[in-house]
């Protein structure tokens, strides 16, 4: 009598459980300004653009703020880049550097009235800067060249202090300026009040599995 052999059944193989797909959040400024050390009580909350210099003489500094409450991160998960961008509408012959620094006091961007936001010397129209031209410390978080070309798109890397603000620590935005401070021309970039929306700040924000 013929016998069978029995044949094994085959064991099913879990499927690997599929990374989250990383996200990236496009993010517009919801405030800015400029703040200029030879008129110390200027606000510049309402013009169309932002303007750094870094003559000693007559020294500009550009401020931008984000909204963060809508990144998200869920467990796994984290910020992997977050990038600051800012159109250049008017620059100079001489390329320049330029730092970010995460600023360490709110700030108002005002109406362009005296005492209604920040200036070189105050930070809300009447709270003064612990020092004049804003409250940040250390080196600069990230920087870049400027260039020569109107229109170029300047970025820096800012994932250190989006990963920071994320996780708690004070979102103040950031103050821009020309790392040297003693010489250079002035370049202008567009603001939030730009007429063209795409020529205004950007926070570009990936949030993705851990590394």
């Amino acid at each position: 009598m013929p016998t069978s052999t029995p044949v094994p059944n085959d064991t099913p193989t879990a499927s690997p459980t599929p990374l989250p797909t990383p996200r990236v959040l496009q993010l517009s400024a919801v405030r800015d300004t400029w703040i200029v050390s030879d008129r110390p009580d200027q606000n510049n909350g309402t013009d169309n653009v932002l303007r750094i210099r870094g003559a000693s003489t007559v020294t500009r500094r550009a401020l931008v703020q984000f909204d963060l409450s809508g990144v998200v991160v869920a467990a796994g998960q984290c910020v992997t880049a977050a990038t600051l961008k800012l159109t250049l509408t008017q620059a100079q012959t001489t390329s320049r550097t330029f730092g970010v620094y995460p600023l360490s006091a709110g700030w108002t961007e005002g109406t362009g009235r005296s005492g209604s936001g920040a200036t070189w010397r105050r930070r809300d129209g009447v709270t003064l800067w612990t020092r004049a031209g804003g409250d940040f410390t250390g080196a600069a978080t990230a920087t870049t060249e400027t260039g020569t070309v109107n229109g170029a798109v300047l970025q820096w890397n800012v994932t250190a202090d989006v990963k920071a603000f994320v996780s708690g620590t004070l979102n103040a935005g950031w103050i821009i300026k020309d790392l040297a401070e003693t010489s250079g021309g002035e370049f202008v970039f567009a603001s939030r009040q730009n007429n063209t929306a795409t020529r205004r700040p950007q926070l570009a924000v990936t949030v993705g599995p851990c590394p």
